[in-house]
């Protein structure tokens, strides 16, 4: 389950969008069952929260790159904020992808 923050609001939708045609799910809202927030710095309470929850903050490149490749990508080259990062992240937010 994909989330964004930070973004504007017509890149918000193309990333609802993207997230979806490729078999994933889409959240508004960030809660603990996403699996991955996008972002391009480290800033608000979406960010915190998903810091606190372990979820991890990736840039949108990130997803980008998943699509390009038809496959989940390493997200350590991207992440928002490394010294957060977290081991154990799955490749859960997308069906097909």
């Amino acid at each position: 389950v994909i989330c964004v923050t930070g973004l504007k609001p017509d890149t918000r939708t193309h990333i609802r969008k993207l997230v979806t045609v490729n078999g994933g799910r889409y959240s508004a809202d960030l809660t603990r069952q996403c699996t991955h927030l996008l972002a391009e710095t480290p800033t608000g309470d979406k960010f915190r929260y998903a810091a606190v929850w372990r979820i991890p903050t990736v840039t949108t490149d990130w997803l980008f790159e998943c699509v390009n490749q038809q496959a989940y990508q390493d997200i350590s080259r991207y992440l928002v904020c490394p010294n957060l990062a977290t081991p154990n992240f799955s490749s859960s937010a997308f069906g097909s992808v």
